[in-house]
């Protein structure tokens, strides 16, 4: 079972209903902001939709790219042969930079997602005994 592209487009589709309904406490496209900018320049919103989830969705497919090149990397030669073949070091250097790339993109999603359940109204007494 492999998530795909619409998953992560269900799930922002998720957060945009839920948050509507509660008031749209968040903004959704301009969810966090970046102060730290040069002088004079203006601070960095990002939304949620374009820069957490397509980024995330582009990693993905270039993982998937990328993963589809290593399998044919002829891995019964000698080590010094792998090493030495220039597609084999490119995508390596690819790959370290997608997994930065993708642990940034989640943990920018998991900082929205706790500012998501702040947001929600406290459960009643009620509500918590039912779970």
């Amino acid at each position: 079972m492999i998530i795909g592209s619409d998953d992560f487009y269900d799930l922002f589709e998720f957060y945009k209903k839920v948050n509507e309904k509660n008031g749209n406490k968040l903004n959704l496209s301009s969810y966090k902001v970046d102060t730290d900018v040069a002088e004079g320049e203006k601070n960095i919103a990002y939304s949620l939709k374009e820069d957490v989830i397509e980024e995330i969705i582009e990693d993905l497919e270039e993982l998937k790219a990328i993963t589809k090149d290593l399998k044919s990397v002829d891995t019964s030669q000698a080590i010094d042969e792998i090493v030495s073949d220039y597609q084999f070091k490119s995508n390596l250097v690819k790959l370290i930079g997608i997994y930065g790339h993708l642990s940034a993109q989640f943990e920018d999603f998991y900082d929205f997602h706790v500012e998501f359940l702040k947001s929600l109204p406290e459960m009643t007494k009620e509500d918590s005994e039912r779970i």
